[in-house]
């Protein structure tokens, strides 16, 4: 029988396929080509160069210690999308329902935190496999469970080779020369995962991946090689206008570098930004701004940029920094981490901020009524974007809604504008609270 190979596999019925290389990708986005980066590749590659080097001292190790991803959603480059109320939790499956077995005491192979113990195992691991198969050869029909095993995802009359078993044979196979591997579909997968049918996907159905997410994984596996990632952990170098300009990231809000828009997100910013700047420019005095929940800075940089003022960034995210860096501008500090309420009103009485920026943030704080108070204790203008009333059913956080609106309405805003949020479930409303004293 002749086994199927490219695109031809696709449509077949055989379990055994022949796929190249530059198809195959793992499924956190890493691919085993010299233009794309896999950290089981990297450490080969270096093994090569430097065979006594010990594991403390390889990339493997550096992986494990710098990538060390607190959700699936973090893993597939769209952390901006976890809802932690209206999801299964931060470890789901991908969207068309495949999981990875994670047992965090065991150790895992994808990602770190991993003890030192399974790191050295791993590495030799990697490197008696490297050295076998340079030796034998793949030989996959001579040994028990010996082939490389994964799936199709079919995008149009594209596609690429997902795969689940076999990382360290075909990073070592890769690093080989070879150009093609020869592997097999087990028989309870489904063979070909097509982005027509993502509506009727599991996780998207029971709504932990809204459809606009869900697109944005599937979409990542075409274009993106992993280098991206790497570069954002530090893994890897890369051209900075490539990282933020490349492939389709989910990004929740525009990215502004240096008076430029270099990437359109999710949400609408430039009218809610001119909203913003209209206010300020009715202020005489000179003032400062906290922008509580930044995101990407959008607001922050033009604000920045427009008014020349001190702007304080406090924003958790990694990819804040590498923003923040190639921005370079010396109004604008970063705090890149979470902060609570304590630290908060220390932050707030030690700079006195004339102006707060709270826009969709509020409802991530359990705790939102105490932030509030905070806030409004500590500034003299507050712009601040709730979530809609339509979003008590099945929103974002949904529980904290009605509470949150009770309280800023109490407080008299003037609503400056409304815009729509990713679901879909009605319209955002951007208000404007004047607290000065007298």
């Amino acid at each position: 029988m002749t086994i199927p190979t490219g695109v031809e596999a696709l449509d077949s019925t055989s379990p055994t396929v022949m796929v190249p290389l530059d198809k195959c990708v793992d499924w956190q986005g890493f691919t085993y080509t010299a233009k794309g980066w896999h950290y089981l590749c990297e450490t080969i590659k270096e093994y090569r160069k430097k065979p006594k080097i010990t594991y403390r001292h390889s990339i493997l190790y550096q992986y494990y210690s710098l990538y060390q991803p607190k959700s699936m959603f973090e893993c597939l480059m769209c952390e901006d999308a976890y809802d932690p109320v209206n999801s299964d939790g931060p470890w789901v499956p991908l969207p068309w329902g495949m999981g990875h077995r994670r047992v965090p005491e065991e150790g895992n192979q994808h990602y770190g935190p991993n003890t030192k113990t399974f790191i050295r195992k791993e590495f030799k691991r990697l490197v008696h496999i490297y050295e076998k198969l340079k030796e034998e050869g793949y030989q996959p029909t001579h040994h028990h469970d010996g082939f490389i095993k994964g799936h199709f995802l079919k995008k149009g009359r594209d596609y690429r080779f997902l795969i689940t078993g076999g990382q360290h044979r075909i990073a070592a196979l890769a690093m080989l020369g070879y150009e093609s591997i020869l592997a097999r579909i087990p028989p309870r997968r489904k063979r070909v995962i097509d982005l027509e049918d993502m509506m009727g996907w599991d996780q998207v159905v029971n709504g932990n991946y809204p459809p606009e997410v869900a697109t944005h994984v599937f979409h990542m596996y075409f274009d993106l090689n992993g280098r991206e990632k790497a570069s954002l952990y530090g893994l890897a170098d890369m051209d900075e206008k490539k990282y933020f300009l490349r492939g389709n990231r989910f990004v929740y809000q525009d990215i502004w570098v240096k008076g430029k828009l270099v990437k359109k997100g999710q949400r609408e910013c430039a009218n809610r930004y001119e909203k913003v700047k209209e206010k300020m420019k009715e202020w005489d005095d000179r003032f400062t701004v906290l922008d509580l929940g930044a995101n990407n800075g959008y607001f922050s940089y033009r604000i920045a940029e427009d008014f020349q003022v001190p702007v304080t960034m406090i924003e958790a995210k990694k990819e804040a920094r590498k923003i923040y860096d190639r921005n370079e501008n010396p109004h604008v500090t970063l705090i890149n981490r979470r902060v609570d309420v304590k630290e908060l009103k220390e932050l707030c009485e030690k700079q006195k901020f004339g102006v707060v920026l709270a826009l969709s943030v509020l409802h991530h704080f359990d705790n939102y009524e105490e932030v509030i108070d905070v806030l409004f204790a500590h500034s003299k203008h507050l712009f601040i974007e709730s979530s809609a009333l339509e979003e008590a059913e099945g929103g974002c956080r949904d529980h904290t809604v009605e509470g949150i609106h009770k309280l800023l309405q109490a407080k008299k805003p003037e609503t400056l504008t409304y815009t729509d949020n990713i679901r879909g479930l009605g319209k955002r409303p951007l208000m404007y609270f004047n607290n000065q004293i007298g």
